[in-house]
């Protein structure tokens, strides 16, 4: 069953100046007083500036304890519980989606953000307590947030990274358990903002009745996003629209020749859309891409739990690497390297650093995206989307603006694109990589556009996304990978 589209996706607009708000019930009301607690929401922060703070959630003026407050300051996430601080490491950039989240244990006091699904910040030592206040939705005391907000939930419960990983890229249906409040803010007019919770009874499956928390908003200030990386989806349904390679088997993989495009040395960048599928075929090793002998070239892997990057330099490999990601969940690995050190993103967040200098020693074999060519047991397990090298070292900004793009193949500095989209019923992929042993075109629900199928395979005119997708690929879909003079 596909995904549901009825309507364009939408969020609340707050734009500068305009004092723009959502009014929510108090922390009191809304059960959070003495229990653990998620927040949850998907913002897309405009004309961020260090001398102004962008309130996601916080209170109007006159609240006395401050109470539940976060905010962008300084371009970092910055939670508050009773003036109790906890500042994030990552920093945001204007025009670019981001996830975040507060998790508080009530028995531990423990604060902890996470922006895109992956840890940012912890410390204890904060309890909430409650305020006569309500809070609000893009608002906190004298400041508004300027951007667009959507998709708020609020748990009553600790949810853990996984619990989160697996939401992350989709609408909820509402049903979900322990939700204490849940605005996707898709209503598109009006000054209302509905609490969309639809609890069923674990016993009989009946509905289950609720006080809605429904939130009043201040102006009728809605924007379209054609570029939400949420899917909206049935209950219980997955994404069915994109489609992705699925690697599974002893050899699974697929293989670029070697050619000039693919020498690179100095400074570089590699990136994918991966869904580990637990185990690969030997332990610990799990290339996603792949130019590497131990003395020579590169690699970037992801599997049972860890991603990393390694990279041979005058023979002797250095590797980053990053651990507690989540099996058959979607997530964005990029690795980088200056000529001066490695770093290594998860989701658009740097999970670690290594200094690093001099040139990589050039691999003379094919490129494996999946495989590495000169190992043939060394492979990984699981499903793989917009697979790119890059022949410069892009910055974190660059990271982040386009994770949730399509590319269409001839970026500045960009030496191929595989973006796995082939067709489900072919054997051989026709973008530029030769498959091995058992690769499979499979649905997949990675938070890119979807996949274009033409004017055969739609009967209505592509809006949003797959209308530029298909717009911008149409002279050059069938090639990936470019040589550059």
């Amino acid at each position: 069953m596909p995904e549901q589209s009825p309507t364009p996706a939408t969020g609340l607009r707050f734009d500068l100046g305009g004092q723009q708000s959502m009014t929510l019930a108090t922390t009191d009301v809304l059960g959070l007083i003495g229990s653990d607690f998620t927040l949850e929401a998907w913002i897309k922060p405009q004309g961020l500036r260090n001398d102004a703070e962008f309130p996601i959630v916080g209170a109007a003026l006159g609240a006395s304890p401050v109470g539940l407050q976060l905010v962008i300051r300084n371009g970092r996430l910055f939670a508050t519980l009773n003036d109790t601080a906890l500042v994030g490491n990552t920093p945001f950039q204007s025009d670019v989606w981001y996830h975040i989240a507060l998790r508080y244990n009530a028995a531990t006091t423990e604060q902890v953000l996470l922006v895109n699904g992956v840890l940012d910040a912890q410390a204890r030592g904060a309890v909430l307590t409650g305020s006569s206040n309500p809070l609000s939705v893009g608002r906190a005391g004298s400041s508004f947030f300027q951007g667009v907000i959507t998709e708020v939930r609020l748990w009553r419960e600790q949810r853990s990274n996984t619990q989160i990983g697996v939401n992350l890229y989709r609408r909820l249906s509402g049903q979900e358990q322990n939700l204490a409040g849940y605005w996707p803010l898709n209503e598109g007019t009006g000054l209302l903002a509905h609490d969309r919770r639809q609890p069923i009874s674990a016993v009989d499956g009946q509905p289950v009745p609720i006080v809605a928390r429904d939130g009043t908003i201040e102006k009728d200030t809605w924007s379209q996003i054609d570029d939400l990386p949420l899917r909206v989806l049935a209950p219980g349904i997955e994404a069915a629209v994109v489609t992705v390679a699925e690697l599974n088997g002893p050899e699974a993989g697929l293989e670029v020749p070697n050619q000039p495009a693919l020498t690179i040395t100095n400074s570089m960048t590699a990136e994918a859309w991966v869904r580990p599928g637990g185990t690969g075929r030997t332990v610990d090793l799990y290339p996603v891409l792949s130019m590497y002998s131990g003395n020579k070239g590169w690699e970037l892997r992801c599997g049972n739990g860890e991603c990393s990057f390694v990279a041979a330099v005058s023979t002797t490999p250095t590797e980053v690497g990053a651990r507690d990601l989540v099996a058959n969940t979607w997530v964005h690995v990029a690795a980088v390297y200056d000529g001066q050190q490695i770093t290594l993103y998860v989701n658009g967040v740097r999970k670690s650093i290594q200094p690093l200098s001099g040139s990589i020693i050039p691999y003379p074999g094919a490129l494996g995206i999946g495989c590495n060519t000169y190992w043939r047991d060394h492979g990984f397990g699981g499903q793989l989307a917009e697979v790119r090298l890059w022949n410069v070292a892009r910055t974190q900004v660059e990271i982040q603006g386009g994770l949730f793009t399509r590319l269409v193949g001839d970026e500045p500095g960009l030496s191929a694109v595989w973006s796995l989209e082939g067709d489900p019923s072919a054997s051989t992929d026709t973008l530029g990589a030769t498959p091995r042993g058992s690769v499979v075109w499979t649905s997949g629900g990675v938070p890119l556009p979807d996949t274009p199928t033409g004017d055969s395979g739609t009967s209505t005119k592509p809006t949003g996304l797959r209308a530029q997708l298909n717009a911008a690929r149409a002279p050059t879909r069938r090639s990936s990978v470019r040589r550059r003079s």
